[in-house]
């Protein structure tokens, strides 16, 4: 079992468009005490289960993506991944901007590599994470950071703005509507 922190976007410049359709951003991020937690048993295949019904448990799904990608680079070292059954106790609300699904992939990545022996390494659990989305890479962190570029890069903020910012409670309230990222 893993626990899948939310984050909250304390600052989030948009600083222009790039060549790949992304923007290009600057963002100061905190994980929240909010989050999902992910269970996992062996199963002969991936599957997935969520407490949400209106999460998607297909392949759509960024845990299941994780899984797959993270069983493809193993593998391709000459390894095998077992396989297992998923359950998602969701708490992070989707479309909030609080990147539930992107936490819920890092934290099936980490998952399975500590099942598996920790084949891969913090360089390459990140590049795996940012081939998954955008803001995947920050939840390899713990505390605040800095996140560039369109937010698979990533820096511990300072020690000082870090320790202020460190147990200071926050309401997070979402509407009854969510918005896309693209959009």
């Amino acid at each position: 079992m893993t626990f899948a922190p939310a984050k909250l976007n304390l600052f989030l410049a948009i600083t222009g468009r790039r060549s790949d359709g992304f923007h290009e951003l600057v963002s100061v991020a905190a994980p929240l005490d909010l989050g999902d937690t992910l269970t996992a048993t062996p199963a002969a295949d991936w599957s997935l289960s969520c407490s949400d019904p209106t999460v998607p448990a297909d392949g759509t799904n960024l845990v299941l993506r994780a899984a797959t990608a993270f069983a493809a680079a193993v593998e391709a070292r000459g390894q095998p991944v077992p396989r297992f059954a998923f359950r998602l106790e969701k708490v992070t609300p989707a479309g909030a901007g609080l990147g539930g699904g992107s936490s819920d992939a890092v934290a099936t990545l980490r998952l399975l590599n500590a099942a598996t022996g920790s084949p891969l390494d913090a360089a390459a659990l990140a590049l795996l994470a940012a081939q998954l989305g955008s803001d995947c890479p920050l939840f390899l962190h713990d505390g605040p950071v800095v996140m560039r570029g369109r937010g698979e890069r990533i820096e511990r903020l300072m020690a000082e703005p870090a320790a202020r910012l460190r147990g200071q409670r926050v309401l997070v309230f979402k509407p009854g509507f969510g918005i896309s990222t693209a959009w």
